[in-house]
């Protein structure tokens, strides 16, 4: 059942800004940050519109950091999962303004990703990453 979010929209937004505040001071520059699948509406009709930010309101604290640290001078690197299942890690990465193929996401799929982001091995400068498994066709 959906529950529509009770919270202060800004909470996350304010937040990300200490946190950009304080990476500033320390003269950081890298972020890698989590928000969600659906805050741009990339999940499409055949997946599940109803978890994109226009049709879900508990998205907009999720878009509304995204919006802060787009803003900042930072080398950030959004990683949106969909919901989180265990299982092997498997990833198909979409960027922003593509539509998503599905709405999953392993745990190790998301830790392989920040992983290869960290090591430099994966580069991703002011990007946007959709993390979602392969599709598997049905017989």
């Amino acid at each position: 059942m959906f529950r529509p979010f009770k919270g202060d929209p800004d909470e996350l937004a304010r937040l990300v800004q200490d946190v950009i505040d304080a990476m500033q001071e320390l003269h950081l520059k890298r972020l890698i940050f989590m928000v969600a699948m659906g805050i741009y509406n990339e999940i499409p009709a055949s997946v599940c519109v109803q978890d994109n930010v226009d049709n879900n309101p508990a998205q907009i604290h999720n878009l509304r950091a995204a919006k802060v640290i787009e803003a900042s001078s930072l080398d950030y690197t959004f990683l949106r999962p969909g919901f989180l299942i265990p299982g092997p890690d498997s990833v198909v990465i979409t960027h922003r303004g593509e539509n998503v193929s599905g709405n999953t996401t392993t745990i190790s799929s998301v830790g392989a990703v920040a992983v290869q982001l960290v090591t430099g091995n994966l580069q991703a400068s002011r990007d946007s990453f959709g993390l979602n498994q392969p599709t598997t066709k049905k017989i």
